[in-house]
């Protein structure tokens, strides 16, 4: 398997599932996907091992870069913040290939310093399973 380069990577947002715009400006995408799990372990087990349930998964996406005032993309992103609206993220690793799901945009965090572009950042929780594409 190749290895991917990572400037080919692109962030999209929607309101709808339809119409995705890309987040100019991104530079920084963490995914954090886990799965949840449950210790069912009894003081009877003779296994020696623990015994676990898998419960519910989580995904986080988290992305970084700098703001860009002209894209429809990053104002989705606040948009969606400032309203609590449900939306979908789109993480496409290689520009084709990644997953999408449905969520909400629970972080926006604008930063500016001396001599420093502006800079932001944005946090998606998932509420729904995310689907490869």
């Amino acid at each position: 398997m190749a290895n991917l380069v990572a400037y080919g990577a692109r962030v999209y947002i929607s309101e709808d599932d339809v119409t995705y715009y890309e987040i100019d400006g991104t530079n920084d995408v963490t995914v954090e996907d886990s799965l949840g799990e449950y210790d069912a372990s009894s003081f009877k087990d003779q296994t020696g091992a623990v015994q676990r349930i898998t419960t519910l998964v989580d995904c986080k996406v988290n992305l970084a870069g700098s703001y860009a005032t002209e894209t429809t993309g990053q104002f989705q992103v606040r948009k969606l913040n400032q309203s609590r609206v449900s939306g979908y993220v789109k993480v496409l690793w290689n520009g084709t290939n990644g997953f999408k799901c449905a969520g909400l945009w629970n972080k926006y965090t604008g930063n500016a310093a001396a001599e420093s572009a502006y800079k932001f950042s944005a946090g998606f929780e998932a509420t729904a399973l995310a689907t490869l594409i």
